[in-house]
């Protein structure tokens, strides 16, 4: 993956939806923190490896992060205010590449494109993430979630390759993906925290063979992710007791899981509305 590293100031909402897609991809991560490890919800926890300020300054903080990365993304829902704005201008001010991402005006999905774009075009290996806290927007945290693990696809499936489209190697990226999936049911799990509830409807209303065609993109996302043929022999297992004989291929491995995800939807998703 092009991004090396990723760090935020670790406050609620944009910052640590950003830290925590890091950490489950397995992508370095860190960034300054007020003193005290201040956030709006009290000390931020350990598990994030971020380096406290000399001071509980907010704007101290947003400088540093600002100097460190390669570039700077701001998520928002609507135009940016407050240290959103500020990181904005502090960016300029140093003549640091910024994206604003306007996430009432996208789906994460297209946000994920873009900043994917955005990255290549500029050449950022360390990225800063911020944007709006929790208290303020409640929906910001998901959907930058989301949008970090978009971004992540689009680079293990290759997508708009360049001139350095070589140093994008699914067997490396997905083997620094934590906590495999040892069994169908918690590969679907998987899924479904990760799929975007628009797809995640679409497939509760197909068959089985009417999913490998609709998603060939996915299955081959999910051989790499999973281990599938790379040594996660507890999930071949698994799915292997499951359909009650052996698997003769990946294909056949990856379709009963999206069979199994599918089966788990139509009982969740079936009858919501998406608009």
């Amino acid at each position: 993956m092009q991004i090396t590293k990723i760090i935020s100031g670790g406050q609620t909402g944009a910052d640590q939806a950003a830290l925590d897609a890091a950490i489950e991809l397995g992508i370095d991560h860190g960034g300054w923190v007020p003193k005290g490890r201040l956030t709006e919800d009290g000390p931020l926890a350990d598990k994030y490896r971020l380096t406290e300020t000399r001071t509980a300054s907010y704007p101290e903080r947003t400088e540093r992060n600002v100097l460190d990365g390669d570039g700077t993304v701001i998520f928002s829902h609507g135009p940016l205010t407050g240290g959103s704005k500020l990181t904005a201008e502090l960016a300029q001010k140093h003549g640091k590449p910024c994206l604003h991402i306007d996430l009432g005006r996208m789906h994460p999905l297209k946000a994920s494109g873009k900043l994917h774009k955005w990255i290549r075009g500029n050449g950022v290996r360390i990225l800063n993430v911020a944007g709006a806290k929790a208290s303020k927007d409640p929906a910001i945290y998901n959907e930058v979630y989301q949008a970090i693990w978009g971004l992540f696809v689009l680079d293990t499936l290759g997508a708009d390759p360049g001139p350095e489209a070589e140093v994008f190697r699914l067997d490396d990226l997905s083997q620094k993906i934590s906590n495999r999936p040892e069994t169908v049911a918690a590969a679907v799990e998987f899924l479904e925290k990760h799929l975007p509830l628009a797809h995640r409807v679409e497939i509760s209303r197909m068959g089985r063979d009417e999913l490998a065609e609709a998603y060939p993109g996915l299955g081959a996302w999910m051989r790499e992710i999973f281990g599938l043929w790379q040594g996660n022999d507890a999930l071949l297992k698994n799915i292997e007791e499951m359909l009650g004989h052996p698997i003769e291929s990946a294909d056949e491995a990856t379709s009963a899981i999206l069979a199994a995800l599918a089966q788990r939807l139509r009982r969740t998703h079936r009858l919501r509305v998406v608009k």
